[in-house]
This record gives C-alpha cells, structure tokens and sequence, in this order.
C-alpha cells in the first residue's frame, strides 16, 4: 500500500500508533457510526469493516438508520447491519472493544450512550468534528482533517494496514462526499494529495460520482423541487429557510433517507450566505441541519442548541414543535447575519 506523503500534525503518528497497538488485540470489533449516516460514516463504517475482515477479525457494523439509497454501492462491500436495542447489550458482551467513526458526541448516538457510558471495553474514536464529548480518551481527532477516511487512510499507512480496491474506494468516497466532491473550502492539499494517491491505486472518480449523483429516484427530484417551491428568504436573501414535513415526504412518495443535501441547494443562489433546513422526524423532533458559505459559524450556532458540526456545515435536533423551533433559530441566524 502507498501510504500518504503529506507530513501530520505534530503527535499524529504516535497516535496512530497508539491506537493501533490497542486495536491489534481486537478478533470481535463493534462498529458503531452517527444517525442518518452520510459518505463519510459509511466510507469509514465499510474500509474499518474491510481492515478487520483482512485481519482475520470478525467485525459487527451497526448502523441507527437506513442507508441513503444512493450510497448502495459501498453497502454491497460490507456487512452493515441495522441497530436494534434489544440486542444491544448482547452485542457488547460478544465483543473485545468498541469503534466509533465520524462522530464523538452522544447525541449522534441515539439509544447507545448509556451503554457507552457502561462499557468495560476499550472505545477507540475516530473523528474530524470540532464537537466532542468525552466518550473515551482513545481519540483520533482532528478537526483540520476533511473527513474521518482521510484519518483512516492515513492511520492505514502508519499502521500497514492492508487496503484492496474496494477499501480504497470505500475511503475516497468518504473524502469525496465530505467535501462536496472537492467543492468545499475543507479541500485542502492534503485531502487532494491522498485523493491522487487514490486514484493512483485505481480508484475511478467518475463511476463513484455517477452511482452517487447521477442515480436519483423520482421521487427525490419530486421532493427537492416542491422544497425549493417553499423556500422563504430573509435578511435581503442572504439566508434560505426551507421545511420538510412527514406530509411532503408522503406527497413526493420519498423516504427520509432521501434528504441527504437538500440544504446545500439554496446556497447555488447568489445571494444566499446561509440555508438552514428543518425536518419534521418521529417522536416529535425537529432536525436542523445548516450551512453556511461563511459569514456564520453555524457549528457555534448548533452548539447553542445541543447540536455541533463544523464552521460550514452543523446541526441539532430540538423536541419542540415545528414552527417554535423555526422561530427560534431563524431569529438566531438572522442575528447572525445582521451583525
């Protein structure tokens, strides 16, 4: 394997390698990813799986929701398997440790923080998100990195560990996916350098992105079309509000998983600076998802409401109606873009 020529941080090797030593060990891995994975979680989820398959481990991957339909080609290299409370506990004792990808916050861990929190397993993380709880202090982090498979990629090539062709893949989709297929203002020197080395082993960008982007079902284009029907626009259309109910969905014959991105659609107008998406979900919760072209911090924003993320990209999830939650962060943004 051709691992990564661009210098680390300071500290990032022996943190690898820290890890690695702990991991080492492990024949029963539990994988464990963020609610309403997107290509990074999944990238991550289905290269760790590989890595510990190739190892001769025999890894569990669970995931809290449904795989977004256009993400089914990484589901057919891996085994990702649905959570389900009742067998949790028994899943826990049938392992030897615990790792957690693309997120370290509680709150991107429905139902698993408890037994998180009770564990007598080691819990490695690995994550690029600016939010953290303090889950373990088995910690890849770096908030500079573009995505969780950029980390992966380069522990990889610390550690030895060995990559095929479908990992690899698995991995730049990751990358690919968390920076807008290298849009986004995270794509920075060392992503496209690990990306060139990627397409080096024979990675082939465009059959990713035709799988990914090109494969929509009607009724995702159905949806996305009366979204943008009902957008509103405030503060002179520097911020974009759209909703998305349960009746929408049923109306455009989609299914939640098929939501992934909506919010960036906004941000193609030019005068929109901010888009901030609300989704009615089960049990009486709200998701917010916002994005930012970079007046806001909306990371610091999701924070304010339990929720976290990055500068450009963040969200949280409120147990209050509908329309009192969209007041509530309107107001909030609109502060924001009024200063």
């Amino acid at each position: 394997m051709t691992g990564s020529s661009h210098k680390q941080p300071l500290n990032f090797e022996s943190t690898y390698r820290k890890v690695g030593a702990v991991v080492s060990g492990w024949k029963r891995p539990l994988l464990l990813t963020h609610r309403r994975p997107d290509g990074d979680a999944i990238g991550a989820m289905t290269a760790m799986y590989r890595i510990f398959k190739s190892r001769g481990c025999s890894p569990t991957a669970l995931i809290f929701d449904p795989v977004p339909p256009r993400y089914q080609l990484l589901t057919g290299w891996a085994d990702l398997a649905p959570w389900r409370s009742e067998d949790s506990n028994r899943m826990v004792d049938q392992s030897d440790g615990i790792m957690i990808v693309d997120t370290c916050a509680y709150s991107q861990l429905p139902d698993a923080e408890k037994l998180l929190c009770a564990a007598t397993l080691p819990i490695v993380v690995v994550d690029h998100h600016v939010t953290r709880d303090a889950i373990t202090e088995l910690v890849v982090s770096d908030p500079t990195a573009s995505a969780a498979c950029v980390l992966i990629w380069e522990m990889a090539s610390v550690l030895g560990w060995p990559l095929d062709d479908e990992t690899v893949s698995a991995l730049f989709a990751g990358i690919a996916t968390d920076t807008g297929w290298f849009r986004h203002a995270n794509t920075d020197a060392r992503t496209l350098d690990i990306a060139a080395q990627m397409v080096a082993r024979g990675v082939r960008p465009n059959e990713i992105y035709q799988a990914f982007y090109l494969s929509d079902s009607e009724a995702r284009v159905r949806l996305m079309g009366a979204v943008l029907r009902e957008m509103e626009l405030h503060v002179a259309g520097r911020l974009a509000v759209t909703t998305i109910t349960p009746g929408l969905l049923h109306q455009c014959g989609a299914s939640s998983s098929e939501t992934e991105d909506l919010v960036n659609e906004p941000l193609r107008l030019a005068s929109v600076d901010s888009s901030v998406l609300f989704q009615e979900e089960s049990g009486g919760v709200i998701k917010v998802s916002l994005r930012s072209k970079g007046a806001v911090d909306v990371a610091r924003v999701a924070q304010e409401f339990g929720g976290g993320g990055h500068a450009l990209a963040a969200g949280a999830r409120l147990h209050q109606p509908l329309d009192e939650v969209k007041q509530i962060i309107i107001a909030r943004m609109c502060e924001e873009l009024n200063q």
